[in-house]
């Protein structure tokens, strides 16, 4: 598993979201490889960040309003993973 630079150790929920995207790498690779040429990192695509999202948000009981929270935590997860 991997730290957020300088952000100390990761946080339960963070390894739990870690491990999900690592399954998701592993399952949906197009979807979630970030290019590793040296080339500057793109953006998560639209997709990735709407499942993961979805994924967080199904995890914790799916509760009402907080979409964009989801959205943001999706983007920064696959930052992460870049």
């Amino acid at each position: 598993m991997t730290q957020a630079s300088g952000s100390g150790p990761m946080t339960a929920d963070e390894k739990i979201e870690e491990a999900s995207i690592e399954s998701m790498i592993a399952s949906d690779p197009p979807g979630y490889l970030a290019i590793r040429s040296g080339a500057p990192a793109r953006e998560p695509d639209e997709d990735s960040v709407q499942r993961l999202a979805q994924e967080i948000w199904e995890r914790e009981g799916r509760p009402p309003g907080r979409a964009d929270e989801y959205r943001r935590r999706a983007i920064d997860l696959l930052r992460r993973r870049a």
